[in-house]
């Protein structure tokens, strides 16, 4: 087995701009789920029937639920950018392509933090809104539209890779 090229990626403008927003993402729900915790009262909807009218209703405490696991996704995805050395590459990693694909891997996997934990956020909000308007929808775009942004910062990263070799 090889040794592993380690090399310390830079981050240009761009990528600088969707780090931010991944944390001031974060740090709003954050903010979201604490200061409309204490406000909610009674019982927030947590399943939905096909995605759209809901069907079962759970203590505000699974509110703080999404909160940690969209923080805890962030922090994993988080350290993996850090070592991009460590993921599996479909083809072999050398001196010369070590940064182009160090750098689309760690640029794919920001694109993708910033989505899950922007979808994350906007089931937090669509949850509290539901308690406060007393509407029992998700809205119909939500799953659509999450699921479009992933598969395209997914197709992206293969063009990107099959461009490379």
């Amino acid at each position: 087995m090889e040794p592993e090229i380690e090399i310390d990626l830079q981050l240009n403008q761009s990528d600088k701009v969707v780090e931010l927003l991944g944390w001031f993402a974060i740090f709003g729900i954050w903010c979201l789920t604490l200061f409309t915790y204490f406000e909610v009262t009674g019982l927030l909807s947590s399943n939905y029937k096909s995605g759209i009218a809901t069907y079962k209703f759970d203590n505000t405490v699974n509110l703080f639920a999404l909160s940690i696991i969209s923080t805890l996704f962030f922090i994993v995805l988080t350290f993996l950018n850090k070592k991009p050395h460590i993921l599996n590459y479909s083809s072999k990693i050398t001196v010369e392509n070590a940064l182009y694909k160090y750098t689309n891997a760690a640029r794919m996997i920001r694109f993708s933090k910033l989505i899950v934990v922007f979808s994350f956020g906007v089931a937090v909000l669509n949850i509290i809104k539901n308690v406060h308007i007393n509407v029992d929808i998700l809205e119909v775009w939500f799953l659509p539209l999450t699921m479009m942004f992933i598969f395209i910062t997914t197709i992206n990263a293969f063009i990107k890779r099959n461009k490379a070799t």
